[in-house]
């Protein structure tokens, strides 16, 4: 498999669950059907393990308003993961309901998970930039990968030797500004393909017009995170799309597409 033939025609839609099942396996189940239905193209996971996150990114109180509550960032890596154990039924899900599916890894051991499910791309995340470890493993399954990279700009040459990375396998670049909810004026300031360089956009938000200003841009690839109306994500209500926004969202990134 190629990365291009995994996107298929047209722009990408990824529909991020990541932790808006909000423990549930059945929720899970649930914002794939909702995924599919609102038109998203793919479903992307976070695969991990706490300990894996508190290797990569450290312990200590967890972000507002959580470690204000006493959590430290292990109690809320263990609040947000998606268990490794749901895996399989999820991908027997997603290929019933003919929706392909790619996770994020966070180490060995969600890699080796994924591995045993047959995850047919995997995505590095922004936070996990620069990490040559993570991205060396990764590299080795022989799958292509999404990178997302939290600066405007493509790495130049003088990063990617630092990073003891070529071009030539730096797989698919996400512009992934930080923020949740991210700051309208980043993407601004991107270039995308035929603009020096990103294949997508990573979008934490619920502005529908924002997804589609990117493709206008010329992004390929658009990412954005879903949550269930009638039972809102406990993590990410503040920047995740409903059932009705996303298929909003949706509508106005194909009329963009369609105006090119």
């Amino acid at each position: 498999m190629n990365n291009m033939s995994f996107w298929g025609d047209g722009v990408a839609i990824v529909c991020e669950i990541g932790p808006n099942h909000n423990g549930s396996p059945d929720n899970a189940f649930r914002l794939i059907d909702a995924a599919k239905s609102a038109g998203a193209t793919h479903v992307k996971f976070q695969a991990f393990t706490p300990s894996e996150l508190v290797a990569l990114r450290g312990d200590g109180a967890a972000p507002e308003p959580w470690g204000g509550q006493g959590w430290s960032c292990r109690d809320l890596y263990t609040a947000v993961q998606t268990p490794l154990d749901w895996f399989p039924l999820l991908a027997e899900y997603c290929a019933m309901e003919g929706v392909p599916w790619f996770a994020s890894v966070f180490g060995a051991e969600s890699l080796a998970a994924m591995e045993a499910v047959g995850c047919p791309v995997y995505k590095l995340a922004a936070m996990e930039w620069g990490n040559t470890d993570l991205a060396n493993l990764v590299w080795a399954t022989g799958k292509p990968v999404v990178r997302s990279r939290p600066h405007s700009h493509p790495p130049r040459k003088h990063e990617l030797r630092k990073m003891g990375e070529t071009a030539g396998i730096m797989g698919l670049l996400c512009f992934a500004p930080p923020g949740y909810p991210q700051k309208y004026a980043m993407l601004r300031s991107a270039s995308f393909e035929g603009r020096q360089g990103f294949f997508g956009y990573s979008y934490h938000g619920s502005n529908p017009d924002i997804p589609a200003y990117a493709v206008v841009r010329g992004a390929r690839y658009i990412e954005t995170h879903l949550m269930l109306e009638d039972e809102p994500s406990k993590f990410e209500a503040g920047f995740a799309f409903t059932e009705r926004g996303f298929t909003e969202m949706v509508k106005r990134v194909r009329k963009a597409e369609a105006a090119l």
